[in-house]
């Protein structure tokens, strides 16, 4: 029988760094637990046995809080990060790469209200962002690019629709579409958002980040 694999192997530290917030639950879970069977040996079985078990607890309950720590320290950097990235303008969005470029167009959908998914970075099955509101699914090819968007970019997305369950299906890029492209797209009720358009999206949302700072404002004078 093979050897029963440590709680720190490096397979369960990739799992806590996966999912650190269920991780650090599960660790002070487990703490409390321990230290509460700790207590009880202490009282009733012997005081070593005990407060080695209490030990243990503690030490779960610290690991545990640790990780939520790191999760909310994450989160926050996060957050902070899509901030800036949502205050860039159009000239700036020419000089991302593609990722960023996808974690921007999360920004400034979520500003406009959108749930917004990223699909994985690799076989994405033609949409790199998916977004959700008022019973709408739309998937999303984004193209960062200095050149003309060509028709395989519209391909691609009308291929991602029925694998998302889509309702609607849009390619976004800080440059414009050919014309066999948007040819393609008119056909098949594909979205384009061109540079135009995304300025303009860029414009709204703004827009609608300063008016929910005024009516904050509004709703608190001593801000």
């Amino acid at each position: 029988m093979g050897r029963r694999p440590s709680l720190f192997s490096q397979r369960n530290l990739k799992a806590m760094h996966k999912h650190p917030v269920g991780s650090g639950v599960s660790f002070m879970i487990i703490g409390i637990v321990i230290t509460s069977v700790g207590a009880y040996f202490a009282t009733s079985v012997s005081d070593t046995i005990g407060i080695l078990f209490i030990i243990s607890g503690i030490l779960s309950i610290l690991i545990g809080c640790g990780l939520l720590f790191s999760a909310y320290s994450k989160k926050k950097q996060y957050e902070k990060q899509q901030e800036l990235l949502s205050k860039s303008n159009i000239n700036q969005v020419d000089q991302m790469d593609g990722i960023t470029f996808e974690r921007f167009l999360q920004a400034i959908f979520t500003k406009l209200g959108y749930e917004v998914q990223l699909t994985r970075t690799t076989g994405d099955y033609g949409a790199d962002l998916i977004l959700k509101k008022d019973n709408e699914i739309i998937a999303v090819q984004a193209k960062n690019s200095k050149n003309k968007i060509s028709i395989s970019a519209v391909q691609e997305i009308i291929g991602a629709k029925s694998y998302y369950h889509a309702t609607k299906i849009a390619v976004a890029t800080n440059n414009f579409f050919t014309q066999p492209a948007i040819n393609l797209a008119n056909a098949n009720g594909v979205d384009l958002i061109d540079r135009t358009r995304l300025a303009e999206i860029i414009c709204q949302s703004r827009n609608i980040n300063s008016n929910q700072n005024r009516n904050s404002s509004e709703h608190n004078p001593a801000a």
